[in-house]
């Protein structure tokens, strides 16, 4: 009974600390902050598809962390490619490496979460890092500061979007 008091208060945690992210997110139009909030977005995925794998017996989430670890890497590539092919990201700061306390903590809610309840923990965590990150990346593409950065926000938008719609068919598919 403890544990499902403490899990669902971290839901909470998470849900409102994703609904800040998400406003804050919406307003981001400096290329450092841009970059800062998309490294650490695209190494919270990563992570946490890597506890999903460790941690979930079912097929349809496992393929999505799969993808999260492909299709996050991929986007840390091509920023990290951005940065360095254009003149006018000379001067910008790389990518993060470290994670915020905020990510931290959500790892650690999935670390913690008991076994029943880790495919709903996480696949809410994806739905609310998925709505910040598309804010962050619609609102940089429409008013950034950075051209470069503004054309790999555009195109990393339509695969977030992609994953918002897989991960609102594996919640439905959950809850039925």
């Amino acid at each position: 009974m403890v544990d499902s008091w403490k899990t669902s208060l971290e839901k909470v945690g998470d849900a409102f600390g994703g609904a800040a992210g998400k406003l804050r997110a919406s307003i981001v139009t400096d290329a450092g902050e841009f970059i800062e909030k998309v490294s650490v977005g695209n190494r919270y995925e990563i992570e946490a598809a890597n506890i999903a794998l460790r941690r979930t017996p079912s097929n349809p989430v496992q393929a999505f962390a799969h993808d999260m670890i492909s299709d996050h890497t991929r986007a840390s590539e091509d920023l990290t490619a951005a940065l360095t092919r254009s003149q006018d990201t000379a001067g910008l700061p790389t990518l993060q490496e470290d994670l915020d306390e905020r990510h931290k903590a959500m790892l650690r809610h999935l670390d913690e979460a008991p076994q029943e309840e880790f495919e709903s923990a996480y696949m809410d965590q994806q739905a609310v890092a998925h709505e910040e990150t598309e804010a962050l990346l619609r609102s940089y593409a429409e008013r950034g500061d950075n051209a470069t950065l503004k054309i790999f926000a555009a195109k990393t938008l339509e695969v977030v979007v992609e994953h918002i719609g897989r991960i609102d068919a594996i919640r439905t598919s959950n809850s039925s």
